[in-house]
């Protein structure tokens, strides 16, 4: 997937989650830092409504979390119930 110029984020999606949150909830730093680099949408929710954010936090990666928000992820995306994950936390 990263030996192309711009990866194909198709072929490492599946049904429910997108790259970037099973990356999330693993911890892999390095691979999601290569393809944020890439235009991947780091607000984009799942079918569950999460974001990758809110993998991170549920995955209790710091480091993960730390540089989503440095990266620009917004805190405070609502879902279709609730509201935001980040608004459970504080």
């Amino acid at each position: 997937m990263l030996h192309r110029q711009k990866p194909d984020m198709a072929s490492a999606t599946s049904s429910k989650w997108l790259p970037l949150h099973t990356l999330a909830v693993s911890g892999e730093y390095y691979i999601m830092h290569a393809l944020s680099k890439h235009e991947a949408d780091i607000n984009a929710a799942d079918k569950d409504d999460w974001t990758v954010l809110d993998k991170a936090i549920i995955g209790k990666n710091q480091a993960i979390t730390d540089y989503l928000l440095r990266d620009s992820a917004n805190p405070f995306v609502r879902d279709k119930g609730v509201g935001s994950l980040c608004m459970f936390i504080y």
